[in-house]
């Protein structure tokens, strides 16, 4: 059963969080992120996936540390009310899997939950600059690239580095007929117009799998 630790020191927004999470049948826990630094709280917890809600009242700086060291190698998801502590996300790339604003609706916010435990990260402009991206990811597409399967995801993760076709094939060893295969697939569920097209909209939702550069060969075709 999938499990997730939710820290938040706004009782609404976690009372949400945990019932998006249960519909989707995951063991859910919750905890202040006032109570990070307890010397009881201070033994890692195992946890799939972990949330971490900041409102206007909360500053990641000065909670972020010890929550992360409760919670190695775990990805992160920041619910995030006011756009100023994006500065605090920044330092810790390593541990971001995405942002969130907490207006979106449920179905939403699951899907994009459900995409970071899949290794995808769902990050905003203001963490990824340097690269080429259009105005705005619909839902419909966020919808589209939680649809793909696990191997197109992987090829759109390496497509949205810019990489080629023949370099697509090496990085996660498979043959070029088969990366062409998953990217026309790729164009045509997305309804887009090429290769680029998916790519720059793809670079506003993902990331390479974690893991997968150090095993490329894990997942067959």
């Amino acid at each position: 059963m999938t499990s997730a630790t939710v820290y938040s020191d706004n009782t609404l927004y976690a009372v949400g969080l945990v019932q998006i999470m249960k519909d989707r049948g995951w063991h859910t826990r919750v905890r202040r992120l006032a109570d990070a630094c307890a010397p009881k709280l201070r033994s890692v917890i195992k946890s799939d996936l972990l949330v971490i809600v900041l409102d206007r009242n909360t500053r990641m700086s000065e909670k972020l540390g010890p929550v992360l060291d409760l919670h190695p190698n775990t990805p992160a998801v920041y619910v995030v009310e006011d756009e100023g502590v994006l500065a605090d996300v920044q330092p810790h790339p390593a541990h971001l899997g995405a942002v969130i604003d907490p207006s979106h609706d449920a179905d939403r916010i699951g899907t994009i939950l459900e995409l970071v435990l899949e290794g995808i990260s769902v990050i905003p402009k203001a963490l990824s600059a340097s690269r080429p991206m259009p105005d705005q990811m619909t839902d419909q597409r966020i919808k589209t690239v939680a649809s793909l399967t696990r191997r197109e995801k992987e090829v759109l993760a390496v497509l949205s580095e810019g990489q080629t076709n023949k370099e697509i094939a090496r990085t996660l060893a498979i043959s070029s007929n088969t990366v062409e295969a998953h990217v026309s697939a790729i164009i045509r569920k997305m309804n887009v117009r090429n290769r680029t097209e998916a790519a720059m909209y793809g670079a506003t939702l993902v990331s390479a799998p974690l893991g997968m550069a150090q095993d490329p060969a894990r997942v067959t075709s």
